[in-house]
Parts: structure tokens; sequence; C-alpha cells
């Protein structure tokens, strides 16, 4: 019956989420590369760009989870995720009138919370749909990397022909697209939510459980001047806008290669080896990209390393709270992986990354990255079950 619900083809829904994702990294790869250049383009300096840049993690701290409580509790999700991306969409049209620090700031706060809850609820969306196939993950998300590189790579382009002031016009037609997408996400069954009631905290009676939390914070912290600050660093090293764009490419290129081979590796290696691999790797890739930047050939490797320090440290991350939140609060359960994580680990590191810029430089910035990465491994080591 394929490997969906028997209710449903077994090949629409498999399209229909690697379309979402396809547009939804494709705005990512427009947008997120290219925001620190636009932002300097603006006339903004090093401290005022990384408060700009940590609005969107900051917000992930708490907005995943109210949208994840919404949506398990009604159960309604394609509903709210199309609400999410159009008032997304409105919200940074209107940023086109934005004028001024404060306006640009209040104006990607409301952008940020409604963009933030779209991705834990599709997250948690395709692993109701792949059921008992969930390694098959991988394949769907695949389509993710493979809209990211493009659309970095292509408005690369486009921005060093036609400058960053078609950047703002650039990310809306990628929101547009991506409202669009959800429309053909599959509708699912109604659930009973007595089930909601049970208290998603419970879990955190186990230690290792907390242990892990404070691991994806610590993973996401390190890649504050990477998610930051990495194109500012390497136009600073004198790299044009299309380079910057290839090795971002390059970086996406290898984790595609990652979510075609993951379930083969999800099947032999467990959660813990694979997240801890990948968080050693992080350490030597941000070494590199610190202090060797200036040599092409080592920025690519370190690119590469992108596909485990990233591609198989989310895939494994997400696998590990599939495994300890229950059926009635998978959304909340992911969207508390992107809260600690990629909102407060992420904000932090962003925030962080920007005061070592401005007083020490940007190697000295990735070294800061490179130990935290160093730390994350250290306590993979100890964390018990949940990662086995």
């Amino acid at each position: 019956m394929g490997i969906f619900n028997k209710d449903t083809n077994p090949i629409f829904p498999f399209c229909a989420f690697s379309n979402f994702y396809f547009w939804y990294f494709a705005f990512v790869g427009a947008f997120f590369p290219y925001f620190a250049l636009y932002l300097n383009w603006l006339g903004y300096d090093a401290l005022e760009i990384s408060i700009l840049l940590a609005i969107g993690p900051l917000a992930r701290v708490f907005s995943p989870y109210l949208w994840g409580t919404i949506a398990d509790h009604f159960g309604n999700n394609k509903i709210l995720l199309l609400v999410l991306a159009l008032g997304a969409f409105i919200c940074f049209f209107g940023l086109f009138l934005a004028s001024g620090f404060l306006a640009l700031a209040s104006g990607l706060i409301f952008f940020s919370i409604l963009m933030s809850g779209v991705l834990p609820i599709a997250e948690a969306r395709t692993f109701r749909a792949l059921g008992d196939n969930s390694i098959l993950y991988g394949h769907i998300r695949l389509w993710g990397s493979v809209g990211f590189i493009l659309a970095v790579v292509l408005t690369g382009l486009f921005f060093e022909n036609f400058g960053l002031s078609v950047f703002h016009g650039s990310v809306i037609f990628f929101l547009g697209i991506l409202s669009l997408s959800i429309v053909f996400i599959p509708k699912e069954k109604l659930r009973d939510n007595k089930k909601y009631e049970h208290s998603i905290f419970t879990v955190f009676s186990n230690p290792g459980v907390i242990l892990a939390f404070t691991v994806f914070f610590c993973m996401q912290l390190a890649h504050g001047p990477l998610n930051g600050f990495l194109s500012l660093y390497l136009e600073e090293q004198g790299y044009t806008k299309i380079s910057i764009g290839l090795f971002w490419g390059v970086s996406v290129v290898s984790e595609i290669v990652l979510f075609f081979y993951l379930p083969k590796m999800l099947k032999v290696f467990s959660i813990k080896s694979i997240l801890a691999t990948s968080a050693f790797l992080a350490f030597v890739r941000f070494l590199l990209i610190g202090w060797y930047a200036e040599f092409p050939l080592v920025l690519c490797v370190g690119q590469l390393l992108h596909a485990f320090t990233f591609g198989a440290f989310h895939a494994a991350g997400i696998a590990a709270i599939n495994k300890v939140f229950t059926f009635s609060s998978a959304v909340r359960g992911q969207a508390l992986y992107t809260s600690v994580g990629y909102g407060a680990g992420g904000g932090l590191g962003v925030l962080l990354s920007g005061l070592a810029w401005s007083h020490f430089g940007g190697a000295w910035m990735f070294t800061g990255g490179a130990l935290f990465a160093l730390l994350t491994f250290l306590l993979i080591c100890f964390v018990p079950r949940v990662f086995d």
C-alpha cells in the first residue's frame, strides 16, 4: 500500500513533502547567506548586524513551542502552516516600508515569530506520514538541499550582476512559492485530542533528555560564526558574491549526498555515534575556516564537512526527539528541539560571534565556535539511552 497512510496515494504525499522542503530551503538559500551582506550594504555596523541576525534565532526560543502547542491541540496542521507562511510573506513584504534600525528590527521580530513555526510543524507532519518508514526522511529532506543550492547559487549570480538592492524582492518571490507549496500537502485525519492532556515535560524527568537538549543548544551555539558571519568573513577574504554562493553550494551538495545515504547510516550506526562524529568534525571545520579561509581548497574541505556538522547532526537529532516524544506531542517535541537548539543556542551564538568579530576578528570568532563544538562532542559522550 506504499510508505504512507493506506488511504492515501503512496507517491503524491512523497512528492508534496519533497516539494515543500525544496521551496522552504530555496527561501533559506536566498535569504540566509546574503542577509548579513544586505545589512552591511544598508550601512549597519557589526554589532547592529549581529543584533538583527539574532532576532530570528531568538524568536525561535519561544514561538515554535507556541505554534506546536496549537498544532498538537487542534490537529489541523495544514491550515496553520498556510496561515504562518502567508503571514510571514506579508510581514516581509512590509519590510519595504521599514526605515531605520528600530523599524527593521520590529518587522523582523514579527516575521521571525511567524516563520519559526513552519518547519517544526512540517517536520512532525512528515514523520507522521512516514510512520514506520521514518528512515526514508532523508530521501525527502534531500530535496530541501537541492532547493537551497539552486537558490544560493542563482541568487548569488543575480546579486553580483544587479546588486543587493534586489535582495528583498528575491526573498519575497521564494516566500510566495513556499506558501503555494503548502496547499499541496495532504490533509491529516483529525485525531482524538484527549491524549493532548498529558504534559510533555514529564520526559525531562530522565536526566539523559536534559543532557540531550544541552547538546543541541551547544552545537547550535558553536555554529554562530558560520550562521551569522561566514559570508561577511569570506567577503573580507576577497571572495566575490558568486564565489560565496558557490562555497555555500558546496556545503549543500555534500548534504544532498549525505541525505541520500542517511537511511543506510541510521541502520548501521547509532544516533549517538553519528552525533559525536558530527560534533568533532564541526570542531575541525571551524578551525579550518577560521585560519585557512584564504585557501579555496581548504575552504572547500571545510564546507564539505557540512554534510555531517549540519546534515547528519540534524537528522540524528530529530530522530532522537521522535523516539522520546509521543504521537500527540510530536509537534511540541520538534518545537522544543528548534527552540533550545536553533533558537536559544543559535541566537546566543550569533550575538557572541558579533562581539567576537568586533573585538578579536574573524579567525578567533571561528575558533570560539570550534571550542563549543568540542564541548558538544564531550557532552555527547555522557548522554545515556536517549542517543542509543
